[in-house]
């Protein structure tokens, strides 16, 4: 009865998750309340495009791009090296691809970070480009490109 009580809130955003699980782990204690989270989770999970899972897409992509290009993620959106660009470019185009979302969208979640809606647009154009092409003029693009959507699917399926 007070699983039911402390779920009624539907968080929005990742740190709302997080309070109520602290919520309720304080009420309830930290072994019910995780049976709770992972019913929320599961229904949370029907709703393709949920903003839930779009956050934290972003975030996977986001740490397997650092971690495929050694980058530093503290300097994801705004360094321009040319490592740094060419993560943004599969950043943006595999956001775009596996959650649908329109170029304006992103660029509208992603503002804080001084992304614009020309810059995912011209990102999600180059890398379509470089991986349309039969050479990769980009040293090892491809390759990048594929280890990480890999990676993207399988999360995306254990997230489902």
């Amino acid at each position: 009865m007070k699983v039911k009580t402390i779920l009624k809130k539907t968080p929005k955003t990742l740190e709302d998750a997080n309070q109520i699980f602290l919520m309720g782990a304080n009420k309830i204690g930290f072994e019910p309340m995780i049976y709770a989270m992972a019913s929320f989770y599961t229904k949370l999970g029907d709703a393709p495009g949920s903003r839930y899972q779009q956050r934290v897409i972003s975030e996977f992509l986001i740490d397997k791009l650092v971690e495929v290009f050694e980058l530093e993620e503290r300097n994801f959106f705004e360094s321009n090296i040319r490592e740094y660009r060419q993560a943004k470019w599969i950043f943006y185009y595999l956001f775009r691809k596996y959650t649908e979302l329109s170029r304006e969208k992103i660029a509208k979640q992603l503002e804080h970070f001084g992304v614009t809606e020309r810059k995912v647009r011209s990102a999600c154009k180059r890398c379509h480009d470089i991986l349309n092409t039969s050479f990769d003029i980009e040293r090892g693009f491809g390759q990048k490109y594929d280890l990480v959507e890999k990676a993207l699917i399988r999360f995306i399926s254990d997230l489902k």
